[in-house]
């Protein structure tokens, strides 16, 4: 019913209109105001979704570059822990080998293994330290000796250092040559 009394609402004006023909005018230019208005609008509109729609696929991109970081972090964390586990189970190997149960020596061996076989599994190597020139971003000093070696050659290494793809997770602590012609005894 609304519809209709809209439809015969808008013929009258019509025919009013084409009776008058400066309102016919007038009318014509509001018309045409209101679309110059409505097109403003929609171009402003149009504009605003763009960068709305770029703002979000920004945030969409940040959002994951922060997951992937916050990933990368705990599992960094996590293989420093297995790191901790693998070198306190060789010397405890060790010790059990000497003096435990053989079926006690094999259940150490395997988890030995399996720990090695994970940090493997997951890019995570030994830094190769010994008779190696010692480099700050993978070794760490804890002695100097005076040696005939040249200077910075890794003579002992007291703890393993380990990378994951390139990445040092902990650097070698190690023992470096200090060069003189004739080492005194």
């Amino acid at each position: 019913m609304a519809l209709a009394a809209e439809l015969k609402s808008v013929s009258n004006e019509q025919e009013v209109a084409a009776e008058n023909p400066e309102t016919k005018e007038e009318e014509e230019e509001a018309v045409e105001e209101d679309l110059k208005s409505l097109k403003s609008r929609v171009e402003d509109l149009l504009n605003q979704l763009k960068y709305l729609r770029a703002d979000y696929d920004n945030l969409m991109k940040r959002s994951s570059r922060e997951v992937d970081e916050t990933r990368k972090i705990a599992n960094i964390r996590i293989l420093k822990k297995v790191i901790e586990l693998k070198e306190a189970m060789d010397p405890a190997l060790e010790l059990v080998s000497e003096r435990g149960d053989p079926s006690v020596v094999k259940g150490f061996q395997l988890i030995a293994t399996k720990t090695q076989e994970i940090l493997q599994s997951e890019g995570v190597s030994e830094i190769d330290a010994l008779g190696k020139t010692f480099d700050p971003y993978y070794h760490e000093v804890a002695q100097t000796l005076e040696s005939p070696e040249p200077d910075g050659k890794i003579l002992q290494v007291f703890r393993k250092g380990y990378i994951l793809n390139g990445v040092v997770l902990r650097p070698c602590m190690v023992c470096v040559s200090k060069h003189v012609e004739k080492v005194i005894q």
